[in-house]
């Protein structure tokens, strides 16, 4: 039977797994990924993850969902001014360069 990837969206036969040959193998390497970092980093937040990773919060959001991860609370309070500075760091690895004041707007 033919079903749409749950990732990418591309019609494939299903074979009885909900994501196309493709996306599997790339959510394979992205969990890998975050299981290494999250041992190296074990208090990281899903921000961190993201941009010292590079593995996009759709993925991280999957993962959870089908139950490979999990989101803990944050052992530690963060400030807006280090919270701001994560969020930057991310917004500037993306294809969209923006200012914080663009975001606000």
């Amino acid at each position: 039977a033919y079903t749409y990837c749950k990732r990418c969206n591309i019609l494939f036969d299903r074979s009885g797994k909900p994501y196309c040959a493709d996306c599997e193998e790339r959510m394979n390497k992205e969990y890998e990924k975050i299981i290494e970092y999250i041992k190296k980093n074990p208090n990281a937040m899903v921000i961190d993850i993201i941009a010292d990773t590079g593995v996009s919060l759709k993925t991280i959001n999957i993962l959870v969902e089908e139950g490979y991860v999990s989101y803990k609370e944050a052992e530690k309070e963060i400030d807006n001014f280090e919270l701001t500075k994560k969020l930057q760091k991310v917004i500037n690895k993306g294809k969209f360069h923006l200012s914080i004041n663009e975001i606000v707007k």
